[in-house]
């Protein structure tokens, strides 16, 4: 019967070294078990006792190993950026089990300032003077952006938290080999070249400060700081990616569509003085057709909402509405696409200018991480005054394509008035 034992063993032994889960090892540690009962004859309790004993130490080495394989492919979830803000809020001891902390009593007297806003207490305890009222204040909605946001017009790619930037093709060098070939003559070649550009990791983040009354009484604030705090985000980055001012050179300011040398202007000589009353229509007609003969179709238009607006007012000699060539609406009455080109409105453009651009390879987010919440005490001052300062950040590289994809257009009624024929 010792050798039906050891044969026993060395079966399972093997069976273990092949198990992948805890769940398999307790099914092989079951199954062992059954069949060591079943052994009667020839085997002392003894033996029974000290095989098991030896194929239990065994089966715990085994499991420490499946423990350490199973670790080592375990893949961190990401969190979401509501659960990074509530995270910050617990560390900070403002969250009472699943919510933000409360006064004792929802019905306590306090005094409400006449005018406050989120760096001031709010309100205080009762006092002896004073009107008193019971907390509590309809809710007040801070006004979202309506701007179409540059987050959303680009495409994304994932940069490693390692990666410090982006690399692009930006431009190709084409050589074309459709020569005639004569006879026992050599054929032409056909070949490009790519050249690629490195594009710089920034930082891009908005503030809040905040009293920490404030924090122990609004249950709404958390909500708050994550809708208008992402939104306030998403306008500072659209506003480095499209306003000339904001533009810079890539090194200590991000590169946006209207960087030096990263754009083309628009040409005021192309059709000049053949358009009869020529308007902002004509002049983005004729940036389709300069996008064209550059072999770069561009398929968005960014226009200021004044602008827009103007689009939608057209009118003729007799002040009736009218559908222009090119113009199309929604369901809603809203403009939408000019020339087949995507309107994309934001207050962030300036009046009486526009951009066109090709969004599959005019520009490209490089997302190195998703949003980020901080929280704490300014050194200087905050904790003195109770204040207490988050921040929401995020860290993107905004790569830009050929030069081409991009047109900009500085004055269109300028550009309206070349365009028009002279003494009509």
């Amino acid at each position: 019967m010792d050798e039906q034992l050891k044969a026993l063993q060395e079966a399972f032994e093997a069976k273990i070294k092949e198990a992948a889960s805890k769940v398999e090892l307790e099914t092989i540690k079951s199954e062992m078990a059954e069949q060591i009962k079943a052994i009667k004859v020839g085997v002392s309790d003894e033996q029974l006792k000290e095989a098991q004993l030896d194929f239990d130490t065994k089966l715990k080495a085994q499991w420490e190993a499946v423990e350490l394989k199973l670790k080592s492919k375990e893949v961190e979830k990401p969190l979401s950026f509501y659960d990074k803000l509530k995270a910050a809020f617990v560390e900070a001891n403002l969250f009472d089990g699943d919510t933000l902390k409360t006064p004792a009593s929802e019905k306590e007297n306090v005094r409400v300032k006449v005018a406050f806003d989120m760096n001031t207490a709010g309100t205080t305890a009762s006092v002896a003077t004073g009107y008193q009222t019971n907390y509590g204040m309809m809710s007040q909605e801070l006004l979202m952006s309506t701007d179409i946001e540059m987050l959303d017009v680009f495409g994304h790619m994932p940069l490693a938290a390692i990666e410090r930037y982006m690399a692009k093709v930006v431009e190709y060098e084409e050589t074309d080999g459709a020569d005639i070939k004569v006879e026992t003559g050599a054929a032409g070649d056909s070949s490009f070249k790519l050249k690629t550009e490195d594009f710089k990791v920034f930082d891009y983040g908005v503030k809040f400060r905040v009293h920490r009354n404030m924090l122990k009484t609004w249950a709404g604030l958390q909500n708050r700081i994550q809708t208008i705090g992402i939104d306030r985000l998403r306008a500072k980055i659209s506003t480095f990616v499209i306003d000339a001012g904001a533009a810079g050179d890539g090194t200590a300011t991000p590169y946006g569509l209207l960087s030096t040398g990263k754009y083309t202007a628009y040409d005021v000589a192309l059709r000049a003085g053949e358009v009869q009353s020529a308007d902002i229509v004509d002049v983005i007609k004729n940036a389709v057709l300069q996008a064209k003969i550059a072999k770069k179709p561009i398929n968005a238009i960014i226009l200021n909402s004044i602008d827009v607006a103007e689009l939608e007012s057209l009118k003729d000699l007799d002040n009736n509405s009218v559908v222009r060539a090119g113009l199309k609406v929604d369901e809603t009455g809203k403009l939408s696409y000019i020339y087949g080109l995507r309107v994309i409105e934001t207050a962030k453009i300036t009046t009486n200018t526009c951009i066109f651009v090709n969004t599959l390879y005019a520009g490209e987010f490089g997302d190195k991480f998703s949003l980020e919440v901080l929280m704490g005490y300014d050194k200087t001052e905050d904790f003195s005054k109770g204040i207490v300062t988050i921040q929401l950040e995020t860290e993107l590289a905004f790569g830009l394509g050929d030069p081409l994809a991009i047109i900009y257009c500085d004055n269109v009624s300028a550009a309206a008035g070349l365009l028009t024929k002279v003494g009509a």
